[in-house]
């Protein structure tokens, strides 16, 4: 009898999942509970883009009623297709929740940092009027160009996002001169580079899909100084990729 009874209740089942009514109909590979278990990565967005000083205020004299920088991003857009305002530069780069990533467009830049001191010829070699020069000992290498580093975090809900995220523009502007000896037709400088850099380090909670403005800074001059006639924003954009979809 109790054979029976589990036979009977594996025909039930075998049943409920053929039947179109059933079982197959209890989980939709295109509903919620599925949207729930597939993975999620996170991608980040970046711009850099320049306006005059007299804009920025005119923009930001607005009182604000949330961290939704929408309406400001779109209002930036005309400017920019007018002409008025410059896009420096877009950064991007995906990323799994938790896990850190960067994203880098760089030069690799190397440069002395010590010098050792001229000379003047050994007593012991023929004489000459040449003397040694300042030779580099020691070098550092700089990145130029564009870098971002990124850390997000998706909340449960997947609803906000905590970013920590450090964006850097670096230019190299010049050389300062330390040193210059003339010895016949050569010339010896000690030189040593300058630099110019747009950056920020900072941790913010978004909500994915509206841009933010996340900092504003003053961008080089044509003689590599800052320029505080005008402005850079920062915005920053993140958006949940589902993995499937």
């Amino acid at each position: 009898m109790g054979k029976m009874k589990i036979l009977g209740t594996c025909f039930a089942l075998t049943l409920i999942g053929l039947h179109p009514g059933f079982a197959q109909d209890e989980f939709d590979p295109l509903g919620e509970l599925a949207e729930k278990e597939l993975p999620k990565m996170i991608r980040v967005q970046v711009e850099f883009i320049e306006i005059p000083q007299e804009m920025m205020t005119a923009l930001l004299s607005a009182p604000r009623k949330s961290a939704n920088d929408t309406e400001l991003r779109a209002e930036l857009q005309k400017q920019l297709e007018a002409g008025k305002a410059k896009m420096l530069e877009t950064q991007m780069v995906t990323a799994r929740s938790g896990q850190k990533a960067t994203s880098e467009s760089i030069h690799e830049f190397i440069y002395p940092t010590e010098y050792s001191p001229p000379e003047l010829p050994s007593p012991s070699t023929p004489l000459s009027p040449i003397r040694i020069p300042a030779i580099p000992t020691a070098f550092e290498t700089r990145n130029l160009g564009s870098t971002l580093e990124i850390e997000p975090t998706l909340d449960v809900s997947g609803s906000l996002i905590d970013l920590r995220l450090l964006p850097e523009l670096t230019y190299h502007t010049g050389n300062n001169t330390w040193q210059e000896v003339t010895e016949g037709k050569d010339t010896y400088r000690v030189q040593m580079p300058n630099f110019y850099k747009i950056s920020f380090n900072t941790s913010m909670a978004l909500i994915p899909g509206q841009p933010f403005l996340a900092s504003a800074a003053s961008p080089k001059d044509d003689k590599g100084d800052a320029d505080f006639t005008k402005k850079v924003l920062i915005f920053v954009q993140v958006d949940v990729l589902t993995v499937g979809r």
